[in-house]
């Protein structure tokens, strides 16, 4: 009878490490992401039915498109954990500060539209001429 050598604990522990992020089948299929980290998608209504559906939604739904920023996110975080295209974090809006966003030359350029707009007089009243039978 064979007799199990006693295992040490905390060395598994140390060797366990967590399972690999794998990408989504389904996403795969669906889904390709540009080198710039945009992801790609096939358009809908091409497939089936096409006699009831007017030349231009057919026309409209050749090809691929791109996905909106924050869609694409949600994509590349949930369904492509190992797409290797860079992940891209949606920034947290902020209320206060419209500008926050804009790169520092559009921000200097809007803060100086918006004082020259704000800063101009209404135009003086222009005062009547007298009429020279009066």
């Amino acid at each position: 009878m064979a007799y199990r050598q006693p295992c040490d604990t905390n060395s598994q522990l140390l060797e366990h490490e967590m399972p690999k992020m794998k990408t989504k089948s389904g996403a795969k299929k669906r889904f390709k992401v540009t080198a710039s980290g945009k992801v790609k998608f096939k358009q809908a209504h091409s497939r089936h039915r096409l006699i009831s559906k007017p030349q231009k939604m057919k026309r409209k739904a050749r090809g691929t498109a791109v996905m909106f920023h924050s869609d694409g996110v949600k994509v590349l975080d949930y369904f492509m954990a190992n797409s290797g295209a860079k992940r891209r974090r949606s920034k947290p809006y902020n209320p206060t500060n419209d500008n926050a966003s804009a790169t520092p030359a559009k921000a200097a350029k809007k803060a100086t539209t918006t004082k020259s707009t704000a800063t101009k007089k209404p135009a003086a009243a222009k005062k009547a001429a007298p009429k020279a039978g009066e």
